[in-house]
């Protein structure tokens, strides 16, 4: 038995000895040991960009193209429902949340589109929700008897027709100032 620099109590031997839990607790902590040593960080950039460079995050147009070439519907969503909150804002001077519910609130303050407003806002949380879901790295198909490929074009579907909605929806909003 090889001689340690530092004495070990009985009982931390004995416990790490134990073939029921000792000399698992021992073989997994090597294998972990083993993973993290050998396990690439992440994969190495390409010869043609720096590794300091990020995408720009100061435009709606520059977030949805890399967004897109990277396969993020998730980050297309959600800078389409930051533009269409910004366009309720900016046209009827308040946010999403503060649209009113019922016809009355409607009339009263002359935002006649309000439940519509509201409709789609939800409508995108929802494309948003279902993004976040398709981008995971592990998803369940509920839908077992479709295959992957028609999985993924009717969730573009959903996610286009949300996007092609809202794009009208802040076209109209912007030709009625």
């Amino acid at each position: 038995m090889p001689v340690l620099p530092f004495p070990v109590p009985p009982e931390l031997a004995g416990l790490l000895t134990n073939p029921t839990f000792g000399l698992p607790f021992l073989l997994t902590a090597a294998v972990l040991g083993v993973w993290l040593y050998w396990n690439p960080l992440g994969a190495p950039a390409s010869l043609g960009t720096r590794a300091t460079w990020s995408a720009p995050d100061s435009d709606p147009v520059s977030k949805t193209y890399y967004a897109l070439s990277g396969g993020r519907v998730s980050r297309v969503v959600a800078t389409a429902y930051e533009q269409y909150e910004a366009s309720v804002k900016t046209r009827f001077g308040r946010p999403l949340g503060q649209l009113p519910l019922t016809a009355w609130g409607r009339a009263r303050t002359g935002i006649a589109r309000a439940a519509e407003l509201r409709r789609l806002a939800a409508q995108l949380r929802e494309a948003y929700q279902q993004a976040l879901l398709w981008e995971a790295p592990i998803r369940i198909r509920w839908a077992f008897w479709r295959t992957p490929q028609e999985d993924r074009a009717l969730f573009e579907g959903r996610v286009h027709d949300r996007l092609d909605a809202t794009r009208h929806m802040i076209a109209w909003m912007e030709q009625k100032q």
